[in-house]
């Protein structure tokens, strides 16, 4: 029987396969409703990120590389940006699309080929912990995972969101869509370092999110 994270990480790379096959280099390939959506999400991050200036900030998931251009647009002070994914077509794309000499761009799975060394100072994950994985492995299992293993991989801070259990009563559930209640994730992070932020106060993108922050240090 494979095991569940291999599966897991198969499945995902054919899903965004076929949708950069299907779609190209659109908002729409990763799943996005808009760029006005993907950019809000982002800006909610900026509250998070604490002092970016001479760090290395490492997007896991990081797509077409998106992130590394909001965060020039927005004037943001950093050293180096690696962005990090599974799939090669994204990877592809974003080489093509970030012909800078700060962004790199590699395939790593964190959850099935861990780094033995921190991938940079500030790890950001946007996205990933959405899909809900029915029969194939426990939810909130795999965010403990995945969470745990992104926040040793950083030397300052790890930053990531989730769709909350508090929803938006206008906004009809999703079967796909897998719901985190903010308590067990809060409680969870706290097993992992006393230094944790939860910003659970934006506007729905357009369901409930929130973004958790862990630090490795008071800084």
């Amino acid at each position: 029987m494979m095991d569940p994270l291999k599966s897991i990480s198969e499945s995902l790379v054919q899903r965004y396969s076929n949708r950069y096959r299907e779609l190209g280099d659109s908002i729409r390939t990763l799943g996005w409703g808009s760029t006005e959506q993907q950019r809000y999400r982002f800006a909610m991050s900026l509250s998070l990120l604490g002092n970016t200036a001479g760090k290395k900030i490492v997007d896991v998931g990081c797509g077409f590389g998106d992130f590394f251009r909001f965060l020039i647009e927005s004037g943001v002070e950093f050293e180096s940006y690696l962005g990090v994914d599974i799939n090669q077509d994204l990877l592809g794309q974003a080489r093509q699309k970030c012909n800078d000499p700060r962004a790199t761009f590699e395939r790593i799975n964190i959850l099935t080929e861990p780094p033995a060394e921190p991938l940079g100072d500030i790890l950001v994950m946007f996205g990933i912990l959405n899909f809900h994985l029915k029969e194939k492995m426990n939810n909130l299992d795999y965010t403990r995972m995945f969470v745990k293993n992104a926040f040793s991989l950083a030397r300052d801070r790890l930053i990531f969101d989730f769709i909350s259990t508090h929803r938006t009563p206008s906004y009809p559930a999703e079967d796909f869509i897998y719901y985190h209640d903010p308590v067990e994730i809060l409680a969870f992070c706290f097993e992992l370092t006393p230094r944790v932020s939860l910003k659970h106060d934006y506007l729905p993108i357009p369901q409930r999110e929130g973004m958790i922050a862990l630090s490795h240090s008071e800084s």
